[in-house]
């Protein structure tokens, strides 16, 4: 079973004001310096408590949301750094290399969001996996509610495990991971033009400009910035296929990893709960 099938079968929908409600109730401020998700769950289960050939279970991980949420505040930073990094290409007259951390930025912040809705990529033993630590949320859906009581009846904190045996996961699946979790939250922190992007963008065709800078030897975007720093001839916040990002019309452009990065960030403030917005959490992940 494919990834994108797992997930759906096995991730369901939750409201947002629950899942920050849930966020609420672990953070503090020593919360960034919790062991990693994937080392607290290798530190508790066995290489054999996941069945790899299931392509979803439920697994008992007792206080497992407070790893989850150090995970959370280290992801959010990472994409921050990231978007700072591009920002400073950018501004610098590099405006071609930063194209490369806009897109590692992007990618960053869809996990991100993803890990906001309450799931999470992770490595364990030689395979990998989507753990729904949330998957107790109402769904709207009592007939699925009333299945998870059954199937976890005795369990601390049954999360949720989503396998794919014979395949990683890739930069596509986190972006198809990042859309299923939004199609699936219930949110009015987005206006319709992005609930309406987020839906209908075909992540599967898109080709970042890093992937020629990297894999074409001689490619380079059509600017004057490889050989002599070439001045931006604006901020790139204010570019006109930002403003424009809804309409699609970036995807062939060369500023389209800015586009997207300017949209990802963008999604991940408004989906963040407040303690995660900088500069806040910055103090909190100092050491």
């Amino acid at each position: 079973m494919s990834w994108t099938r797992a997930t759906d079968k096995n991730i369901f929908g939750r409201k947002h004001a629950d899942v920050t409600a849930r966020w609420d109730a672990v953070y503090s401020e020593a919360a960034a310096d919790e062991v990693s998700l994937q080392d607290y769950l290798a530190e508790i289960w066995e290489p054999s408590s996941i069945d790899p050939s299931l392509p979803g279970q439920y697994l008992n991980a007792p206080g497992v949301e407070s790893n989850a949420l150090s995970d959370l505040i280290k992801l959010k930073l990472k994409a921050d750094m990231a978007w700072e990094s591009a920002g400073v290409l950018f501004d610098s007259g590099r405006v071609s290399w930063s194209t490369v951390d806009a897109h590692h930025a992007s990618v960053l912040y869809a996990k991100y969001v993803a890990g906001v809705c309450g799931v999470f990529v992770i490595r364990h033993g030689e395979t990998w996996h989507f753990v729904d630590v949330f998957p107790d949320l109402k769904s709207g859906n009592r007939k699925r509610e009333s299945a998870f009581r059954q199937h976890t009846r005795g369990m601390q904190k049954p999360v949720t495990v989503v396998s794919n045996k014979n395949y990683k996961v890739d930069q596509q699946h986190v972006w198809d991971l990042f859309q299923r979790m939004m199609r699936i939250l219930n949110t009015d922190r987005l206006d319709q033009r992005e609930q309406t992007w987020i839906q209908n963008f075909k992540f599967k065709g898109y080709q970042s400009v890093r992937n020629q800078i990297f894999y074409t030897s001689h490619y380079w975007p059509e600017r004057s910035d490889l050989a002599t720093t070439m001045a931006p001839a604006c901020s790139m916040e204010l570019s006109t296929e930002i403003e424009d990002f809804h309409e699609n019309v970036w995807v062939n452009s060369e500023a389209r990893d800015h586009v997207l990065l300017s949209i990802m960030r963008n999604i991940s403030e408004k989906m963040s709960p407040d303690y995660l917005k900088r500069p806040t959490i910055q103090n909190n992940i100092a050491a």
